[in-house]
């Protein structure tokens, strides 16, 4: 069975938010394990520049993360692909990793140039940028669609 790791800020404060992450685990546990790694939030945020606040919550990310890690960054700046081309190019990456294969979901501001020089991948959900919450549910939903696809299931509609 496949395992991944989300690396994400921030809890899901609202309950829609954690109802779709939970549907969404729960239909993925079928092709693989769902962990979740969120770190606190660095102190003092708020008195932040844009700038600052990127790379301090980028930095919390960095240090939850281990050597041999396989790190996809998702970042609206990243490489787009198709439901079908991502499933190619996920089990290419798979045959890459060497430890964990890792999710990365940055904070309200990104990620910023030190994070992404360390992915492995850059990877666009949309070209239109969407919250940090957003994007977890987006990840689940394709990460279910991609592994229900090559194992020959019904939900993804080409």
């Amino acid at each position: 069975m496949r395992k991944y790791t989300i690396l994400t800020l921030g809890r899901a404060r609202s309950g829609w938010l954690q109802y779709a992450s939970n549907h969404f685990t729960s239909l993925l546990a079928r092709y693989a394990h769902v962990d979740w790694e969120i770190p606190a939030d660095p102190k003092g945020l708020a008195s932040l520049s844009n700038d600052a606040r990127r790379s301090a919550e980028s930095q919390a990310l960095m240090s939850r993360l281990r050597e041999r890690d396989f790190v996809v960054a998702l970042d609206e700046t990243g490489n787009r692909y198709t439901t079908t081309e991502l499933a190619t190019n996920l089990n290419r990456w798979e045959q890459q990793a060497t430890g964990r294969f890792v999710w990365t979901i940055g904070g309200a501001y990104g990620l910023d140039d030190t994070f992404r020089t360390r992915a492995n991948v850059i990877v666009s959900l949309s070209p239109m940028t969407l919250s940090h919450q957003l994007a977890r549910i987006v990840l689940l939903e394709q990460l279910y669609r991609v592994l229900d696809l090559q194992a020959g299931g019904s939900y993804h509609h080409s």
